[in-house]
């Protein structure tokens, strides 16, 4: 389990990001008001992770504080646009989402963040993280499928927080052929629950979060 370390100078972004958090079902172990204040917060900690936002500019100091430090760092943006080619991610940043954005989005991200893997939405695979990289990082697709379009369809509603309910209904299905659905995914990766199946699939660059 990391240790999140909630960022900003304002309070009430502070208070936005643990909202974030508790719609997750996470909480902060700490918070800094200050880019400075990060390195004695991390000495206090045992697995340390950044989590920042809301724009930008802002947030730029506490990402560079965060890998002076040696520990990732995700952040929320407010932007149109978030790729592999923000300045964020190209200066290290482990994990680019939308603000706001969904619990099961912001959970799946910081459990990637634990098993080394750097995400943006839409535009990048997760990869493994390297130095800060000095031009875009490549995306990884991996060598076949395993799933089927459909097995990636109903993978991505779970993903979102949908139950098989609401499944069925979104997809046109009955519940059973959910059900199918979901064990054929979870035995092609080796799951036992959703968020493993999730997080195995998008390790794989099946899945985007």
């Amino acid at each position: 389990m990391v240790d999140i370390i909630v960022a900003a100078c304002e309070a009430s972004v502070r208070t936005a990001l643990h909202r974030q958090l508790q719609a997750s079902g996470l909480s902060a172990a700490l918070e800094v008001d200050i880019p400075a204040a990060l390195a004695p917060a991390v000495a206090e900690l045992r697995e340390p992770l950044l989590l920042s936002g809301v724009h930008w500019p802002e947030t730029a100091p506490y990402l560079e504080s965060a890998i002076g430090c040696g520990i990732a760092a995700a952040l929320l943006l407010e932007e149109e646009s978030l790729e592999v080619a923000h300045p964020a991610f190209r200066r290290g940043a482990a994990v680019l989402l939308p603000w706001p954005t969904t619990g099961a989005r912001l959970a799946y991200a910081l459990e990637a963040i634990a098993h080394g893997l750097r995400i943006v939405p839409d535009a990048a695979r997760p990869q493994q993280p390297t130095t800060i990289p000095t031009a875009p990082p490549l995306s990884l697709r991996p060598p076949r499928s395993i799933l089927s379009s459909r097995e990636r369809a109903l993978l991505e509603l779970v993903a979102a927080g949908l139950g098989n309910k609401a499944i069925a209904r979104s997809l046109g299905l009955s519940i059973n052929t959910v059900k199918y659905h979901l064990a054929s995914i979870f035995a092609k990766l080796d799951a036992r629950t959703r968020a493993e199946a999730v997080s195995a699939a998008a390790r794989r660059g099946e899945l985007l979060l």
